[in-house]
């Protein structure tokens, strides 16, 4: 009976609602956000604080909690509490965000990639035509940053000699995606990229960029 390999969280104080995301914490901590509340599971107990806008992203780094919003860019959580918006871009929403390896937080806003490093300086990394939501990214030991968006598949190469990023890879209307919608990535221990999209599951061999569809045989 495969219904009894998952468990249902029916705690009192446990999110409710959609759960747009979640991250596990350095200590052992599990990190919800839903709706405007962001969620906290410390051994077996849960605690909740507000936002004045809806939860997007998750990120936890050194003991801070790094929450994106859809309306109000970057929030920091410290010490038992919230402090004010992260300012330094213009954009509103941070939809996504991953870590490189050099430890710098990127941010997914629009059609806009930010970076913050260890000060928590931001810098503008680039702008494109090429998608206009970003929903979900990751960064892999190459230090490439791969975009999961409204139009594909989407790879920012690493930095250049020069400092700069590019958008050197999409996956969209003419690959085997089909320009559908893009909506989560993973690397797996041999090496593949899984992504997941509107039309089914694929996966990519990043040192080829051959593209596979993942079928299970019937």
């Amino acid at each position: 009976d495969i219904s009894a390999s998952w468990t249902a969280v029916h705690d009192v104080n446990a999110p409710r609602g959609l759960i747009s995301a979640i991250e596990s914490g350095g200590v052992g901590d599990i990190w919800v956000g839903a709706g405007f509340r962001i969620h906290r599971l410390r051994g077996n107990n849960w605690q909740s604080w507000d936002l004045p806008y809806s939860v997007t992203a998750i990120h936890e780094s050194d003991g801070i909690v790094w929450i994106g919003t859809r309306g109000g860019g970057l929030y920091r959580w410290q010490s038992q509490r919230t402090s004010g918006r992260v300012g330094g871009w213009q954009s509103g929403p941070v939809t996504a965000m991953t870590v490189t390896p050099r430890g710098e937080l990127m941010l997914m806003s629009g059609t806009e990639v930010w970076m913050m490093d260890s000060t928590a300086t931001v810098s503008h990394v680039l702008t494109t035509d090429r998608w206009t939501h970003v929903n979900a990214t990751l960064c892999l030991p190459d230090g490439s940053v791969w975009l999961a968006t409204d139009t594909g598949v989407h790879r920012i190469s690493p930095s250049a000699v020069d400092g700069t990023r590019r958008v050197t890879l999409s996956l969209g209307a003419g690959s085997m995606l089909n320009g559908s919608v893009a909506r989560s990535l993973a690397l797996d221990l041999y090496g593949k990229l899984w992504i997941g999209c509107d039309i089914g599951v694929f996966w990519i061999n990043p040192d080829t960029y051959r593209l596979v569809e993942f079928s299970v045989p019937e």
